[in-house]
């Protein structure tokens, strides 16, 4: 099973469009394998939204569209790994104790920091109007 969002990648937020795909060794059981994914997916909804399907099955089947999407992806990848370098960096000129090198071996716009949650929690006190968004930490 492979399951993909375009939730963000393809700005689609509160559209619910992805895909599952499902590969089978055996033609056999392919219709009981849907019968069961249709059995999950119903009580989640009865009619999804079909916008943000439209839209990323334009982008994906058309090619001129795709490599246009395809490298905007890559540009703004590409631009959070220099966030991520540039914060590595002025944490360790700033000396801040810790190893930083986690920020550069991640992927993706989110980030585990290892944060306690009396850490966290002072970071947004001390700062009101704050652009770092975290989630309460389970320990």
């Amino acid at each position: 099973m492979l399951s993909q969002s375009y939730a963000k990648n393809m700005g689609l937020y509160g559209e619910r469009t992805g895909a599952l795909s499902v590969i089978v060794s055996d033609n056999s059981i392919v219709d009981r394998v849907l019968v069961q994914l249709k059995q999950v997916i119903r009580p989640m909804y009865s009619s999804p939204p079909a916008h943000g399907a439209r839209i990323a099955a334009t982008i994906l089947n058309n090619p001129v569209l795709f490599d246009k999407w395809n490298g905007e992806l890559k540009l703004m990848s590409g631009r959070i790994l220099e966030m991520r370098t540039a914060l590595k960096l002025a944490l360790q000129k700033l000396q801040t104790p810790g190893n930083w090198d986690f920020l550069e071996k991640q992927i993706g716009m989110f980030s585990y920091t290892g944060l306690t949650g009396p850490e966290v929690g002072a970071i947004s006190h001390a700062q009101k109007r704050s652009r770092v968004f975290h989630f309460p930490c389970r320990q």
